[in-house]
């Protein structure tokens, strides 16, 4: 199972009951055993100890991200004769503002400002201005 945050707005609440009237309508049209998805939606309260799982799951999130990105730049800087398309550095740069939109919005969302995977963020950063170098066509 997975648990998605998403911030309370009309757009997002018709989207949610949209998406939950189809899969309703799936799971009645085909057996519970071959298709069985639900999507519940209900406000988060503002605790502290909801605050502390928003933080772990993004923090989790995040790191994953940033360490399956790290990976991927890292096979790349090892050979120093090899070069990316600007499309694909464009992707990293995508993926990185991504994180960073991801991680203000939370911040947001729980009214604090959250300090995870500050480091995996640097070392990101510093990994894309190398990558920068290696950008065919420069």
């Amino acid at each position: 199972g997975s648990i998605y945050f998403i911030p309370e707005d009309k757009e997002n609440v018709y989207v949610l009951e949209t998406l939950a009237k189809i899969m309703d309508e799936l799971n009645e049209k085909y057996s519970k055993s071959v298709f069985d998805t639900e999507i519940i939606a209900m406000p988060v309260i503002t605790t502290e100890p909801n605050k502390k799982m928003i933080i772990r799951k993004f923090e989790q999130y995040v790191t994953d991200t940033i360490s399956t990105t790290l990976s991927e730049i890292s096979s790349i800087l090892k050979d120093p004769n090899k070069t990316i398309p600007p499309s694909k550095y464009a992707e990293y740069i995508k993926k990185y503002q991504e994180l960073t939109s991801i991680k203000q919005e939370y911040a947001r969302l729980i009214e604090q400002e959250i300090k995870v995977a500050e480091t995996e963020y640097e070392v990101l950063i510093q990994q894309l201005n190398e990558l920068q170098d290696r950008v065919s066509g420069r």
